[in-house]
C-alpha cells in the first residue's frame, strides 16, 4: 500500500499537481467523459474552479496521461479517457 507521503513524492518527481492527480482519477472513474462534464463534476466535488480544472487537464493531456477522442466522429464533442500511462501512474492494472 502506498502512503500519502509516497503519493506526494511520486507527484513531485514528475511535477504533477495534486489537482491533476485527482482529475486523473476522476477521469478513470467516470470515463469516457466529455470535457465539459468533467469540469462540472470537478466543481461539484470541489476539486477546483473551471479554470483550474482546465489548466490541470491541459497538463495531463500534454504529458499523455489522458487523451481526447471524438465519439462517433462528432468533431463538436470531445471525450476524455485515461491512457495506459495514466493507469500505470495510478497503479491500476488494465
Amino acid at each position: 500500500m502506498i502512503t500519502p507521503l509516497q503519493w506526494h513524492q511520486k507527484r513531485r518527481d514528475i511535477d504533477m499537481s495534486s489537482v491533476a492527480e485527482t482529475i486523473l482519477d476522476l477521469i478513470r472513474e467516470q470515463g469516457p467523459i466529455k470535457i465539459t462534464d468533467l469540469a462540472t463534476v470537478a466543481e461539484l466535488e470541489q476539486i477546483g474552479s473551471r479554470a483550474h480544472v482546465y489548466f490541470n487537464l491541459s497538463w495531463l493531456r500534454d504529458n499523455e496521461y489522458v487523451q481526447t477522442t471524438n465519439p462517433e466522429n462528432n468533431l463538436r464533442t470531445k471525450d476524455l479517457t485515461i491512457t495506459d500511462k495514466g493507469l500505470q501512474y495510478l497503479e491500476i492494472a488494465k
